[in-house]
């Protein structure tokens, strides 16, 4: 049976798995960490070169390899190394998307999505104009994904999933955009080649291959960036899916079949990983990240996420007048607040830890909702939601979505989302096709349930009350 070798870098987490052709994880090597808003791209890769070289010990050959890393920016120079830190979508270049000159209604025509503080193309014109040197060294800006791919085989590609974030890609013609680099001062010739992320970027170096002890080089994937991996992992694939990533933050798409322009300018309009088809919604805030951080960090691990859930459970929708955002790294898709934080409005003496639990999970599934929403007044049509990631193993959270959501959740029997999706990427660079991909099962079903649907669709509109009252204090720089 085929081996393929996975590497993934997440925000709290990097990994090296080596995967089967049935999607079976054979090996998992783990480093935990929190991944801050800027970090050493080259440290990252001597953690995961590390966990690779376990990982693939005395494996025997491989049928390919390919990479998924979380949305990030490096600068390198000629040879691959990093010149400038990792700039991840949590580092916000407000000052620079600010002073931008490039129209808000222009760009959205060609990148289909509006500017925010964390576009690729604000972080390569913030090292232009405060590092210049650095500037003046980088050869090529690449998302972090792409940066290890370097590593791995000597080239330098992206995909065009990858490269519609940084704002500086025309996504109807499939081309970067000269009119983007104009208006924003930036130089074609900083940016890497484009491909699609089932294609073969190039074998895996001769070194590696030492190291490692194989006979032959395997072919490495172009890959693409976790989030938008992970819809290929959860099998979303037809028209009308909507895929729930379920990780350290949430990333809501739905999949169509033709690429729209949002009218509502709240979305984003992406390439999906497989070719031919199209995403619409966008990556979100720090929702699992937030539920860890409380019970590990604020609880300080005394109550499991499991016990929480079973606490919450028995607590009310509404969560008994508790309202949480929990954006701890600001407000992305649908509501691109970048300035809110963690915030908590009715709090009394009467709730306890499950009441803030289930809060923030309502305010994910409330957040869910208003994406669809918004997908619906696009014309489009939805028809399930796929959920996938460490937050998916909750039955009380995909029983929440379904009756906020009004649509049947269902939990895909893989689990792992980014090295699933990466695995498939992986096979389509050794040749095989999209219809020859393993589909992920569904190992449960959450259907709506009428009573407490009528209920949070109340609770839906106070929420979002609530949420433009409290944001609108940040905005104010009243907090």
């Amino acid at each position: 049976m085929r081996q393929y070798l996975i590497l993934d870098v997440g925000t709290s987490s990097v990994r090296a798995a080596l995967i089967d052709e049935t999607l079976r994880i054979l090996r998992l090597e783990t480093a935990r960490r929190t991944a801050p808003a800027l970090f050493d791209a080259e440290a990252e890769w001597t953690l995961l070169h590390a966990l690779m070289k376990t990982a693939a010990s005395g494996a025997g050959d491989l049928a390919g390899v390919a990479v998924s890393a979380l949305l990030g920016w490096v600068g390198t120079d000629a040879r691959g190394n990093a010149v400038t830190p990792c700039f991840t979508y949590m580092h916000a270049c407000p000052e620079e998307y600010a002073a931008s000159p490039w129209d808000a209604e222009e760009a959205y025509r060609v990148c289909r999505r509006a500017p925010a503080p964390e576009s690729g193309c604000f972080q390569l014109a913030r090292v232009k104009a405060r590092d210049p040197e650095a500037y003046g060294r980088t050869t090529a800006f690449l998302s972090l994904k792409d940066f290890i791919n370097g590593k791995l085989t000597g080239a330098f590609a992206t995909d065009a999933t990858t490269a519609a974030y940084t704002l500086l890609y025309d996504v109807g013609a499939g081309r970067w955009s000269v009119r983007a680099l104009e208006a924003l001062g930036l130089e074609r010739d900083k940016l890497p080649p484009l491909s699609v992320p089932g294609a073969a970027l190039a074998p895996l170096s001769p070194a590696l291959c030492r190291e490692l002890g194989l006979s032959q080089a395997p072919p490495v994937a172009v890959g693409s960036v976790d989030g938008s991996t992970g819809i290929l992992g959860a099998g979303g694939l037809e028209e009308g899916d909507v895929v729930s990533v379920m990780g350290t933050t949430d990333v809501f798409f739905a999949v169509q079949a033709h690429p729209c322009e949002d009218r509502t300018r709240r979305l984003l309009v992406n390439p999906h990983v497989a070719a031919g088809r199209w995403l619409i919604g966008g990556p979100m805030g720090m929702y699992g990240g937030a539920l860890d951080w409380f019970s590990r960090d604020l609880l300080g691990g005394s109550r499991p996420l499991s016990e929480l859930d079973a606490l919450a459970e028995a607590v009310p929708p509404g969560s008994e007048g508790v309202t949480f955002l929990p954006t701890l790294a600001g407000e992305r898709t649908p509501f691109w607040r970048p300035a809110v934080e963690g915030t908590v409005r009715g709090l009394r003496p009467c709730h306890r830890a499950e009441h803030l639990h289930r809060a923030m999970m309502e305010a994910n599934c409330y957040a869910n909702r208003r994406i669809l929403d918004l997908v619906r007044e696009n014309g489009l049509s939805v028809r399930r939601v796929l959920a996938i990631g460490g937050g998916a193993a909750s039955d009380v959270w995909l029983q929440m979505k379904a009756d906020v959501l009004g649509l049947p959740v269902f939990r895909t029997a893989v689990k792992e989302a980014s090295l699933a999706g990466a695995c498939m990427l992986a096979m389509q660079a050794a040749g095989a096709g999209l219809s020859e991909l393993p589909r992920p099962g569904v190992e449960a079903e959450f259907a709506p349930r009428p009573q407490p649907a009528a209920r949070y669709d109340a609770l839906y509109l106070r929420f979002l009350a609530d949420h433009e009252a409290m944001a609108a204090l940040y905005d104010s720089g009243a907090l």
